[in-house]
């Protein structure tokens, strides 16, 4: 551009009125479009670049695996091994991943949240953890690189010799949901959980789910203490714990403790009846639940008292079936999750206009009333045959925004586990998508992951 200056300048001081607001006109066009092309910044340009990754002195194991994602999609995509550095070593330019000297931007993003931004020509990819962080490669990845990981196979990457991104890259991600699960033969793969944000029970609880049966065996006890277990017309069965029982609590507090003991790392725990709707009717817990207004008075008052021994630990338990009530009195202390299913729901409309749903939003309000800590167990699948339709994409936004609104942390989407169902690809990512942002454009992931990753399949059947 700079080679036409002298000839605007000749033209300019022509004298002629038309040449010079001609020039003028060619000249303005000019240092916009100069500008313009200084809007983005050349990360790699032709198959070259001036980048390094940049780590600090220390590197955290979850900061040095985001390097090497970054490092490894970048290299597929353009052929590009940008090198991996700390600090203290010379680069042109720098991608800084995590919490460095120069850059500690970890205090404003919350939970496993993630930023990108420019500072100059650096480029910075950060979050409040090292899990923020994975995700905040994988997004940089996903948007500027070309890269997405749809199912257990290899990250699908488009080859390019270039990858520009915004000079004025500012962008803060943050979940909508503290805890994100969905359910699908996907959640085995390491790779695509970290790529897509997405959590596992496996790794989050010490015990999981229906719990009662673990902690306490029926096999172990029952047969020397039909005490400790629940009195169902006028018999003692295995079918749930006795949770009046004052040994019962001694035995699950000392249950937890060996556990605990070995599973240091466990977020949670939970203290949840079997699945069957045989609980105690016992004269003592029958008290507390007639006081309570529901069998769920006896459960949270064992779950406050659990929770008091172990005030460093979190706590679930299940708001489904004869618990799906909330009790009149009890609350749950802070350190107690409620986990509420909606199993008994239809699909076919969201649930705020959906008729079967009036009793599952009613129960949400009132344990919204008495507690933050609420957990949505939900359910995307047939169970009856994994294969056949599950029409309800279209209800999935207004169901997770209708969450949110009611302050819901986190949902477990039941699909079909290690199962493989309709669309089971599909449905994982836009599930995915959801539980992070629930303002995701549904319709648009939808239709470009169809077109991205079942078209090409489609059309190498019809080849062969």
């Amino acid at each position: 551009m700079l080679k036409i200056f002298p000839v605007l300048l000749q033209y300019f001081l022509s004298g002629h009125r038309y040449g010079r607001v001609s020039a003028c006109f060619v000249f303005a066009v000019l240092v916009f479009s100069a500008g313009y092309a200084q809007q983005t910044i050349d990360l790699i340009r032709n198959n070259r670049s001036d980048y390094s990754i940049i780590l600090s002195e220390e590197p955290t194991k979850e900061e040095r695996r985001a390097a090497d994602i970054l490092q490894e999609h970048i290299l597929k995509a353009t052929k590009v091994k940008l090198p991996i550095v700390t600090e203290s070593q010379e680069t042109k330019h720098g991608i800084y991943l995590g919490n460095t000297e120069r850059y500690t931007v970890s205090e404003y993003v919350r939970d496993e949240g993630c930023i990108l931004k420019t500072d100059g020509d650096d480029i910075i990819i950060s979050g409040r953890n090292g899990a923020g962080v994975i995700y905040g490669v994988t997004t940089f990845l996903e948007r500027y690189a070309g890269c997405y990981k749809p199912d257990v196979g290899a990250v699908e990457t488009r080859e390019q010799r270039n990858i520009s991104i915004p000079a004025d890259l500012n962008v803060t991600s943050e979940p909508s949901f503290l805890y994100r699960e969905a359910h699908y033969p996907y959640s085995e793969d390491d790779n695509y959980m970290q790529w897509h944000a997405l959590n596992r029970l496996e790794d989050m609880w010490g015990v999981w789910g229906h719990s009662f049966e673990r902690l306490m065996p029926a096999d172990t006890h029952f047969g020397k203490h039909p005490e400790y277990f629940a009195l169902v017309n006028g018999k003692r069965q295995p079918s749930q714990l006795c949770l009046s029982n004052e040994k019962v609590f001694d035995l699950i507090v000392k249950e937890l403790k060996a556990r605990m003991a070995k599973h240091r790392d466990a977020m949670y725990w939970s203290i949840a009846p079997n699945d069957n709707t045989g609980y105690c009717r016992c004269d003592r817990c029958k008290k507390v639940d007639i006081e309570e207004d529901s069998p769920s008075g006896s459960l949270i008052r064992f779950m406050n008292r659990v929770a008091g021994v172990f005030p460093d630990k979190r706590f679930t338990t299940l708001a489904y079936t004869y618990t799906i009530k909330p009790p009149r009195k009890a609350k749950p202390v802070s350190n107690v999750y409620i986990f509420l299913s909606n199993i008994e729901v239809y699909r076919d409309l969201p649930l705020a206009t959906e008729p079967s749903a009036a009793t599952f939003l009613q129960h949400l309000k009132q344990w919204a009333a008495v507690t933050d800590n609420i957990f949505i167990w939900d359910y995307a699948t047939q169970f009856t045959n994994y294969l056949a339709p599950f029409p309800n994409l279209h209800t999935l936004q207004d169901n997770f925004r209708l969450y949110k609104d009611h302050h819901v942390k986190g949902v477990f989407v039941q699909g079909s586990g290690s199962t493989y169902s309709d669309f089971a690809e599909l449905r994982s990512h836009v599930y995915a998508k959801l539980l992070w942002n629930v303002n995701t454009d549904v319709e648009r992931e939808v239709a470009a992951f169809i077109s991205r990753y079942y078209g090409p399949r489609l059309r190498r059947c019809q080849s062969i």
